[in-house]
């Protein structure tokens, strides 16, 4: 069973389109696991890299997605998107 996964607290405000990435997921799957969270006093998980995928995963129709679970502090949570955003360009 997957986990809930709540929306993701993202610093990147554009994400573009998913199309291309959602018909990829749909062709091979999920190839790289997203890193989640756990959110305090829930069930719930909350996605720190990997949103882009998450979104496209879901217009693909896919059920369930790989995620690799993570302890963080908020801080180190923020700090963590970041450097995954930054890195991205």
């Amino acid at each position: 069973m997957t986990p809930p996964l709540r929306p993701p607290n993202n610093p990147r405000k554009i994400i573009g389109d998913f199309t291309a990435l959602a018909d990829s997921l749909r062709a091979h799957g999920m190839q790289q696991e997203l890193v989640v969270t756990p959110i305090a006093d829930s069930t719930d998980y909350r996605v720190v890299i990997g949103h882009r995928r998450l979104v496209a995963s879901q217009q693909a129709g896919l059920a369930q997605v790989p995620c690799r679970i993570m302890e963080l502090s908020p801080k180190d949570e923020r700090e963590l998107m970041v450097i995954e955003n930054t890195q991205r360009h």
